[in-house]
């Protein structure tokens, strides 16, 4: 019988809540790599965009 695996990255702040949400982005800062779900990483672009005083709607210079 043949087996086939699948191995699929996890959220990393899902992961930490003991939870196992699929990864679908990654962001990375001077070598740091974080694997997020849709959740976080919205949450996560949201902040940075804020930070840089961007836009949140459209990520456009205010």
């Amino acid at each position: 019988m043949a087996k086939k695996v699948v191995s699929q990255l996890v959220c990393d702040a899902c992961e930490l809540k003991g939870e196992e949400e699929p990864s679908i982005m990654q962001m990375k800062i001077d070598g740091d790599v974080y694997d997020l779900c849709k959740v976080h990483g919205d949450r996560f672009k949201r902040e940075l965009r804020l930070t840089f005083n961007r836009s949140v709607e459209n990520g456009n210079a205010a």
